[in-house]
């Protein structure tokens, strides 16, 4: 796993500043219960979105979230059930508990942050390892929809097609990335971005969107984080390939839905 640490550090600072959808909102999180099915599960999560601490999950529900970021868990992981609770210290490739011993595997954006293809396989053998009989993968990923010029992103935006900054800072990292294979460097979207944009505040006004959401970007600066935008049509190959059935596919109704979907996956 390409090191995150960085970037994800400063992104825990300004977590609250971070919106739909880079951040789920209400509909992905039912979406991903609906998934999940009903009944009390064992569940883990990987990363420490909040939102996921927050659904009503039923009375008794085990969660464990796993990130290897302090300051992820430390400023926000909400706690489950209790504050300071449910949380793991540890890389998603390395974690060990015991086989079987999760019903559900849930998780927001983790491919994002993993390269293709070898990380991906390599975080699927490990959720097929954890699950247990009829367990199932419930996990919004971010998929990319086809070649598109860092230029179209910044006009779409000055245009007023792009509903907010974190729509068009997704749209912005989908368009940066040359192949899924390569990923993309958030520093240096961050460099695209600040020779496209000299004047930020300038940028805020013209689009109407916060000056403190904006300057969110800046945490891409100098980072050597990568991500990782595979296609849906990708996704579904790497999961066919380590033993994955999906069972559903479910888009959101809201702007870019259609790159945000929560798919079921079961193992074979």
């Amino acid at each position: 796993m390409a090191d995150g640490s960085g970037v994800w550090s400063k992104h825990a600072s300004q977590w609250e500043r971070v919106g739909p959808p880079l951040r789920p909102c209400s509909e992905d999180g039912r979406l991903l219960l609906d998934g999940v099915g009903p009944g009390v599960h064992r569940v883990l999560v990987l990363g420490v979105t909040p939102e996921m601490a927050r659904l009503p999950w039923p009375p008794g529900t085990s969660l464990l979230a796993v990130d290897r970021v302090v300051a992820m868990i430390d400023d926000v992981w909400p706690g489950f059930p209790g504050p300071g609770q449910g949380a793991l210290l540890a890389d998603w490739l390395d974690v060990d508990l015991p086989p079987g011993s999760r019903d559900r595997v849930v998780s927001d954006g983790c491919f994002g942050v993993l390269s293709w293809p070898g990380e991906h396989r390599a975080l699927l053998r490990r959720v097929r390892r954890f699950l247990a009989p009829g367990g199932r993968f419930v996990f919004r990923v971010f998929v990319r929809p086809g070649p598109e010029a860092v230029e179209e992103v910044i006009e779409r935006a000055l245009d007023g097609r792009l509903a907010t900054f974190h729509a068009f800072k997704l749209c912005l990292l989908m368009a940066s990335q040359p192949d899924t294979a390569a990923g993309v460097v958030t520093g240096e979207v961050w460099e695209r971005w600040s020779a496209a944009v000299p004047d930020p505040t300038a940028f805020a006004a013209r689009t109407g969107w916060p000056v403190e959401q904006v300057a969110t970007i800046d945490a891409y600066r100098g980072q050597p984080a990568v991500y990782t935008f595979p296609t849906l049509a990708e996704i579904r190959s790497v999961l066919d390939g380590e033993g994955f059935e999906v069972e559903r596919v479910m888009e959101p109704g809201y702007p870019l839905g259609s790159r945000c979907p929560t798919l079921v996956a079961r193992p074979r």
